[in-house]
């Protein structure tokens, strides 16, 4: 599986933004299954292409908004439909592009569409687009001036799109919990989980990283989240799973193998458990 590395040339280190209609994207409508090792906000003004983030299909629509965070499985396919000229704007942009702000997973979890068990998409009615538009042709404009104060002034745009969009996102978001000590140790296990899921796979390896105990653990994110650490590990292993199955031709072995399992038969009986449906059975039903 290919990993997408931050593919720009940029005058600000690990930022870059562009237009649609300024760059040639013929090469980029039909892209396989890859992985990108950067964060992308994309609007989409006119109807775009389909494409698949793990296991959510984005639906063609315009005025579509699109926040994707690294790791996640990306697809795209073309629209098959005839099309006008695509408009819009792409940001792309590393974790320490953003410094001190992103130095923990607070800032990642406290806004939903950075979750990896969430969809990563939102369509906006067209007042709400003109709004996004404004912002994004903003960071554009500051972005091509690239003085000395560009950067800054870029990070408070950035800011202003995150918390206009996690308001959209409110109905998704997971319900507001008092900060304390247990609300720190739940952002952080969440932050590592999205990164480490395929390597950590226990309560006692995220329990070693954090620094507490496998049993205060899976009671503080129990008491948070209403769900068990060990579930929500198990929730980022089958997501993970069905966009393999859905976005790719990799056997059940295979996939087996990509999630660390011993065997392709325990992989069936885990996946089945979950969701209801062996994972040859999920596949065929989504076609």
């Amino acid at each position: 599986m290919k990993i997408c590395r931050f593919p720009f040339e940029s005058t600000l280190d690990g930022f870059v933004i562009y237009k649609y209609d300024d760059v040639e994207l013929d090469s980029w409508i039909h892209l396989p299954v890859f992985r990108q090792n950067f964060y992308e906000i994309c609007l989409e003004i006119t109807q775009g292409c389909n494409f698949s983030i793990d296991q959510f299909e984005v639906p063609v629509s315009d005025n579509r908004l699109s926040f994707i965070s690294p790791h996640r499985l990306y697809s795209i396919e073309p629209n098959s439909d005839d099309q006008q000229p695509l408009q819009g704007f792409s940001i792309l942009f590393t974790q320490e592009f953003l410094g001190g702000q992103s130095a923990n997973g607070q800032f990642f979890t406290d806004f939903p569409f950075f979750n990896h068990f969430n969809s990563p998409f939102i369509s906006l009615e067209k007042s709400e687009a003109d709004t996004f538009t404004e912002v994004f042709i903003k960071i554009y404009q500051e972005y091509q001036s690239g003085d000395g104060y560009s950067k800054d002034i870029i990070l408070h745009y950035l800011n202003v799109l995150f918390l206009l969009g996690k308001r959209l996102y409110r109905n998704a978001a997971r319900r507001s919990i008092s900060v304390g000590r247990e609300q720190e140790i739940y952002s952080e296990f969440e932050w590592l989980l999205q990164k480490n899921f395929l390597e950590l796979n226990t309560v006692k390896d995220y329990a070693e990283k954090i620094h507490v105990s496998p049993k205060h653990l899976s009671e503080t994110i129990k008491k948070v989240s209403g769900e068990s650490a060990l579930q929500l590990i198990h929730k980022a292993q089958v997501n993970y799973a069905k966009g393999l199955l859905l976005q790719t031709n990799m056997t059940i072995s295979q996939i087996a193998e990509e999630l660390r399992f011993e065997n392709p038969e325990y992989f069936s009986v885990f996946f089945k458990r979950l969701t209801g449906k062996k994972p040859l059975e999920f596949r065929v039903a989504q076609y």
